[in-house]
């Protein structure tokens, strides 16, 4: 497992760099990052006013250390002129940051005494600049830039088969939370986010020691690749400044729980194309539910109620407060339809029987009438040989409200999906931790 130490790699070479200005016979700026320092001018600006050399590392990264080579064809007095010397950095090469004054001398390739630069924990950045702070001329034998490509501490995601690929790296992901199956999900997408802010790309999903309840006894199949598939034709954003938004407003330890009107659905949009789109075995169950059931999304309202066990995280708001928001929803077109899906028996019955033939639900998915999880009922012996078909039919039903006209929702793991795999807060009324009903951006 990659997990256990750092991966550090030098992410320099090869990348576009630029200088304030370039002397007559200078070599580009990207000289500085190529080939082995020798103790010369790789590249030379004009004297000027605080003249600079900028490197774009691509994506943002977790950069470690920081090491200039100087010219060492004058002695000390050669050295001198490379001071003081001011590192920035920036993520998207408008704001920087000064992370370092350097007002001494260093050497280079003939002394061995390069300037190395280690932070005391990694700097994120995508462009680095060198910049002195006086007024003469530039000039440098070799520059290089390590970031440690670890992906961050996280105890339900590991890695393995971390390779180079081009300018990034890539690796498989290994699941190890294992819980209900959309928690088990939501560790997983966070898992992806944290690695690409890292570039790192997530190329395989092992879920093999995750979503046990949803494999039969003694079976191999992974549930998570029978639900999901990768879609390796979805592009991934390049410029990784805005992933610190995505995670404020993506965090599996704290999204489940948040308004889900706030969410980045534009951001995440890819991540979710990418990573979980419908497996060929859960696309064909999601036909078939719809066939069944007569469902035209465009004419249906989706009502989750969270039931079992999770007054345990958050107090479930009343159903009287679902069934007075779904009449309000019912009564804007006499055409519309209620779907009706949650893990609790009594709630299901209890809203079949006062919405009669305006509702409906699924009966194919598992309920319970006690307080214990669905995920644990499905040990059940009697139940070992249905549980892969039931991740599928449980993954269908909650992209089949996700999509409904209208849905009314709740705060939790599933709550969450839905809102992710709907993809815009529009038409979706949320239930919060407090029990508050959060209405969408469109409410009339």
């Amino acid at each position: 497992m990659v997990d256990a130490a750092p991966a550090l790699a030098v992410v320099s070479r090869g990348k576009p760099a630029r200088a304030s200005s370039l002397a007559p016979g200078s070599g580009p700026a990207g000289a500085a990052t190529e080939g082995q320092p020798d103790g010369t001018a790789a590249f030379a600006t004009l004297p000027e006013h605080e003249p600079f050399w900028e490197i774009d590392l691509g994506i943002v990264h977790r950069i470690s250390t920081i090491t200039v080579w100087n010219l060492e064809d004058a002695g000390r007095a050669g050295a001198m002129r490379m001071r003081p010397l001011r590192v920035l950095l920036s993520r998207d090469g408008t704001r920087w940051a000064t992370v370092a004054t350097v007002d001494y001398p260093f050497g280079g390739a003939r002394s061995g005494r390069p300037l190395r630069l280690e932070p005391a924990f990694p700097l994120m950045a995508r462009f680095v600049r060198l910049q002195l702070v006086a007024r003469r001329r530039l000039e440098l034998d070799h520059v290089e830039i390590a970031a440690d490509l670890s992906p961050p501490p996280h105890p339900y995601v590991g890695l393995r088969d971390l390779v180079r690929e081009g300018d990034r790296h890539a690796a498989t992901l290994v699941a190890r939370h294992d819980a209900g199956f959309f928690s088990n999900c939501s560790t997983i997408l966070q898992g992806i986010v944290d690695l690409w802010e890292l570039g790192i790309a997530v190329r395989e999903i092992d879920a093999r020691g995750s979503f046990r309840f949803y494999r039969g006894e003694g079976a191999e199949t992974d549930p998570f690749a029978t639900c999901f598939r990768l879609d390796a034709s979805v592009a991934l954003p390049d410029c990784l400044e805005v992933l610190p938004d995505v995670r404020k407003a993506f965090r599996a330890s704290y999204a489940n729980y948040t308004e889900y009107r706030g969410l980045s659905f534009d951001r995440l949009a890819p991540f979710l194309r990418r990573y979980f789109a419908p497996a060929r075995e859960a696309a064909e169950v999601e036909s078939a539910l719809m066939r069944r059931h007569g469902v035209d999304l465009s004419r249906t309202i989706g009502l989750c109620y969270r039931g079992t066990d999770k007054s345990r995280e958050i107090e479930p708001a009343p159903v009287a407060d679902y069934l007075a928001q779904a009449e309000r929803l019912l009564a804007r077109d006499g055409r519309l339809r209620l779907l009706v899906q949650t893990d609790q028996l009594q709630v299901r019955d209890a809203l079949l029987q006062h919405f009669g033939e305006r509702a409906f639900c699924f009966p194919e998915l598992p309920v319970t009438a006690g307080s214990k999880a669905v995920h644990h009922v499905l040990r059940d012996p009697a139940m070992l040989a249905e549980r892969l078909l039931l991740a599928r039919r449980l993954v269908a039903a909650v992209r089949i409200l996700a999509g409904c006209r209208y849905l009314v929702t709740h705060s939790g793991n599933v709550g969450l999906w839905l809102a992710l795999l709907r993809g815009r807060a529009e038409g979706l009324w949320q239930f919060d931790a407090k029990k508050a009903l959060v209405p969408p951006p469109d409410a009339e």
